[in-house]
């Protein structure tokens, strides 16, 4: 499927029409966001990257990372989804970005927030 960028509407100082003042809530030409985290592992020439076996990005070398489950923080959902696909434990995560975007044809924009980190604990595990 094609992806079309969408500009930063967080970074613009605009929220969706009709959306809650203060909600942060973004809405795109087709419909609502919903919120993903993409946490990179990184270390003095190396980048730690898991390969995706379903969903987004299959069969591609990857970040960690999904859904912000309700009632989580950004970085909560972050360290929570690098733990699961990776095995590894994090304390401390540096937000590096933000990215939205969407799918052409499909009715949620991807509000993602990325976010580093130099320093995890564990022994990478296949999930």
């Amino acid at each position: 499927p094609k992806a079309r960028a969408e500009r930063g509407l967080e970074e613009q100082g605009s929220e969706s029409p009709g959306a809650e003042p203060g909600s942060g809530a973004l809405q795109g030409t087709m419909g609502t966001s919903r919120l993903y985290t993409l946490v990179l592992v990184l270390q003095p020439q190396r980048v730690l990257l898991g390969m995706k076996k379903r969903g987004f990005g299959v069969g591609r070398w990857n970040g960690f990372g999904g859904k912000v489950q309700d009632g989580e923080t950004m970085e909560d959902g972050a360290k929570r989804e690098l733990q699961e696909e990776s095995g590894l434990t994090v304390n401390t995560l540096h937000k590096v970005g933000h990215i939205v975007f969407e799918f052409v044809g499909e009715p949620e924009l991807m509000d993602v927030h990325i976010f580093c980190t130099e320093s995890v604990q564990g022994t990478p595990m296949e999930s």
